[in-house]
């Protein structure tokens, strides 16, 4: 009896899994003249308000500078975000990290000229 209702239990679970997945890919780039990382996730969903990029946390260096809170995605491809960070230096590293709000997350680095 047990067997059986956990079988019935991962059957009902498993479509939500296969439906969930982590962002596909993370492109950070930074524009020397006015200061700005951009950073893009690629992260396909049907629904931008039940599947969606949770959370991008931006560090340079290891330190983290700047996170994001999303409730819903801005289109069904990508979320975009991009702040202003002073006193970026050649040869740092920029790196962000873009969470699913379901499972899952993705990083991308970037490290300046």
């Amino acid at each position: 009896m047990k067997k059986q209702i956990l079988t019935v239990l991962l059957l009902a679970i498993l479509p939500l899994g296969l439906m969930a997945h982590s962002p596909q890919k993370v492109v950070v780039t930074y524009d020397e003249e006015t200061s700005t990382v951009k950073i893009v996730v690629y992260h396909s969903v049907k629904d931008v308000s039940s599947h969606y990029v949770k959370s991008i946390v931006i560090t340079v260096d290891g330190k983290e500078v700047k996170q994001f809170t999303e409730t819903k995605q801005e289109n069904n491809e990508t979320e975009t975000v991009a702040v202003v960070l002073k006193n970026i230096k050649p040869g740092m590293k920029i790196e962000a990290t873009a969470k699913c709000n379901i499972m899952g997350s993705k990083k991308g680095k970037l490290v300046t000229k």
